[in-house]
C-alpha cells in the first residue's frame, strides 16, 4: 500500500472512531435508562416511579431514629442494658463512689446503630403498602451513627430491591440528619461529673457551669439519701413536641 493510501486509511479509522464516541456520548442515557436494572446511589436520580418508596424509608429512619434518641436517653446511652450497672429505674451509673464509668461517645453511637437495625423493619413492614403494584425484597441493615453539633447523624445501608414488570431498581444508602443535642449534653455530663469526684454527696453547684454554657435545664433527682439521678435537658430541638431529656444516675456508699 502506497504511502498516501496508509494515510488515508488512518484518516478513516479516526472517523470512525470519533464518531463512536461521539454517539456513545449522546446516547449513553438512553442506554442506562433502557437497562433493566438501575443501581440508585444518588437520591436526586432516583426515578419517580420508585421515589415514595424511598420518602416512606427516609421517614421510617426519622422515626425510629427519633425513638432510638429517647430511649437511650431514659437509660443513659445505653439500649442493651443486660450488661451495664444501673439503678433500679434502669439508669446508668455514670458515677459510683467519686469513680467515673462514663460511657465513651462512640458506646452511645453503637447504642444508637443498633437500634435503627433491629427495629427499623417495625416501621417499614415489609412494605405492605407498595406490595399491590411492586415486588420489593429487603436486606440487612446497617447503621453509622454519628453524634455531631446540634444534629444526629444515621448513614444507613439497607438493600432494598423493587421490581415493576421489567424494571428492576436497588435502592441501597440513605442518610437522615436529626436536629439534636446529644453533643452539647454529653460533654456537659462530663464536665458536671469531673467537678463532682471530689464530693461524697449531691453536688448541685457542679453543675452550674455545664448548665450555662451550653443552655441546658438540669433537674436533680435523689431517691436516697446515697443515690442521685440528674436530668440533662434541652429545649431548643424538642422530639415529638417534648423537650429532649438524657438520664444519668449516680451511686454513694
Amino acid at each position: 500500500m502506497s504511502k498516501r493510501g496508509q494515510i488515508a486509511l488512518y484518516f478513516i479509522i479516526g472517523i470512525i472512531i470519533l464518531a463512536i464516541f461521539i454517539l456513545g456520548y449522546f446516547f449513553k442515557d438512553s442506554i442506562l435508562n433502557n437497562s433493566k436494572e438501575n443501581q440508585i446511589t444518588d437520591t436526586q436520580n432516583i426515578p419517580l416511579l420508585i421515589q415514595p418508596i424511598n420518602n416512606f424509608i427516609l421517614s421510617c429512619i426519622e422515626k425510629i431514629g427519633k425513638d432510638s434518641l429517647v430511649l437511650i436517653g431514659e437509660h443513659g446511652g445505653y439500649y442493651d442494658l443486660k450488661k451495664i450497672n444501673k439503678n433500679p429505674n434502669n439508669i446508668s451509673y455514670y458515677l459510683i463512689n467519686n469513680n467515673l464509668i462514663i460511657p465513651s461517645k462512640k458506646t452511645i453511637e453503637n447504642s444508637l446503630s443498633l437500634y435503627i437495625n433491629n427495629n427499623l423493619k417495625s416501621c417499614t413492614k415489609e412494605f405492605t403498602d407498595f406490595k399491590k403494584d411492586f415486588v420489593i425484597k429487603e436486606g440487612k441493615i446497617e447503621t453509622k451513627t454519628t453524634i455531631l453539633d446540634e444534629k444526629v447523624n444515621f448513614n444507613i445501608k439497607y438493600d432494598v430491591e423493587i421490581k415493576k414488570e421489567t424494571q428492576n431498581y436497588n435502592l441501597n444508602s440513605f442518610n437522615v440528619d436529626i436536629n439534636n443535642n446529644l453533643f452539647k449534653i454529653y460533654d456537659s455530663i462530663v464536665m458536671s461529673l469531673n467537678n463532682h469526684t471530689n464530693y461524697s454527696l449531691i453536688c448541685i453547684s457542679c453543675l452550674n457551669d455545664a448548665r450555662i454554657l451550653n443552655n441546658l435545664t438540669i433537674e436533680v433527682y435523689n431517691p436516697s439519701e446515697k443515690e442521685g439521678e440528674y436530668v440533662f435537658i434541652d429545649g431548643k430541638y424538642s422530639i415529638n413536641n417534648q423537650p429532649y431529656k438524657f438520664k444519668t444516675a449516680l451511686r454513694f456508699t
